[in-house]
């Protein structure tokens, strides 16, 4: 319908929102090549008038107070335990009191959380005041920066630093005025309703088994019930040794890395590539360069037409169908089959001579051919036989 406008402006809303959506990405990027779509367009129709953080949460808690959430289940179906059995309606009016307190700690949650994150601004209300008190101290204003000091140590009492600063500006402004000013009340009386919410919360948790999950970083332990304490303290230590181990694993698998490496770049200091291939039949026809990858040769002229027709015939005698591992026919490629020796008793004592002369053959011309400069060790020598399926 030709309405650029809103329709940079939804894709702009959308991705906000959805940041990782791939197709708005480009949908944006299109819409701002186009004429006549201004960068004005692309605006949040969801965004929010700047509120006053307070005031912001007095509305998110209001929210709260509506009917009980009965996950799904309405009341009359709503099948109550032995303690709501024993107790009645007052029982229910606990769980419903208790879900209102949760809702309302959760506030502190939904302020922080920027659109299309995740996870909220770690410290959001109390960081407001660190930011302040700073602030005040640049533009040498120690009583703001006082009041904000201690606004922030409502939350970290024991803050080194802070209290370090409030020391300072009180100092520089003298100690009587300092002591007359208060932290802000309106975040006093937060804190302390808060905290009061708080130690609600964990009495349900205690008695009525209801679970609350503190979105804050600044509770004090003490309000904390004690056994929870020490399940989370011992929870904490569980966790820290798990990543202990898991640094400890981590640092082994580098080790072994670093030896592997160290491993192969002494095999590399060892191998220089080029040297001679002791026979004068045999000749160079590919070197590592070519095939891709190092330390590879391959070589033309190592044995005569003769032993070729014999282990020909070797292979014909004693060879099986597969690769002699797992007995896949093709292993490499299903347009051929692969065949390897493997029978016993089916190979003469001339021909296992001829298999084990040739492979002590190669086992030099490759001590050479790479100018080892220790022996060259074979675990076994392979004989296969690979055909092409037309």
């Amino acid at each position: 319908i030709n309405k650029l406008d809103k329709a940079a402006a939804a894709a702009h809303t959308f991705y906000l929102a959805n940041p990782d959506h791939m197709e708005m990405k480009q949908n944006l990027e299109y819409y701002r090549m186009m004429a006549g779509v201004q960068e004005t367009d692309f605006k949040d129709l969801e965004a929010k008038p700047h509120m006053e953080y307070f005031t912001a949460d007095q509305e998110c808690r209001a929210l709260c107070e509506g009917g009980y959430d009965y996950d799904g289940y309405n009341y009359m179906d709503y099948s109550a335990d032995l303690f709501q059995a024993i107790t009645g309606k007052y029982g229910h009016d606990i769980y419903h009191y208790m879900q209102v307190l949760n809702c309302k700690q959760n506030c502190a949650v939904e302020l922080a959380t920027l659109p299309g994150s995740d996870n909220p601004l770690e410290d959001f209300l109390p960081s407001h005041f660190n930011y302040l008190q700073f602030s005040y101290y640049n533009s040498e204003d120690y009583q703001k920066a006082i009041e904000c000091a201690k606004t922030y140590l409502l939350f970290h009492p024991e803050d080194e630093v802070m209290n370090q600063n409030l020391a300072y500006y009180s100092s520089m402004l003298g100690e009587d005025k300092a002591a007359a000013i208060s932290a802000r009340e309106t975040v006093h009386r937060h804190v302390r309703q808060s905290l009061l919410e708080k130690e609600l919360l964990y009495f349900g948790y205690e008695v009525f088994g209801i679970t609350f999950v503190d979105p804050d970083s600044w509770t004090p332990a003490e309000v904390m019930p004690l056994k929870l304490r020490e399940k989370q303290k011992a929870e904490r230590e569980t966790a820290a040794r798990i990543t202990e181990e898991i640094g400890n694993l981590m640092k082994e698998i580098e080790n072994l890395v670093e030896e592997k490496n160290k491993e192969s770049t002494d095999i590399a200091k060892m191998v220089r590539e080029g040297g001679s291939v002791l026979f004068d039949d045999i000749t160079v026809t590919m070197t590592s360069k070519n095939l891709n990858g190092s330390l590879r040769v391959v070589l033309d002229g190592v044995i005569t037409d003769d032993e070729c027709r014999e282990l020909h015939r070797l292979s014909n005698a004693a060879a099986l169908t597969g690769d002699g591992y797992r007995g896949k026919p093709s292993p490499h490629s299903p347009s051929e089959t692969f065949q390897g020796m493997g029978q016993e008793g089916k190979v003469s004592l001339k021909s296992a001579h001829l298999y084990f002369n040739l492979s002590e053959k190669v086992r030099k011309v490759m001590e050479s051919y790479f100018r080892l400069e220790t022996p060259l060790y074979f675990s076994y020598t392979h004989l296969v036989c690979r055909s092409a399926i037309e």
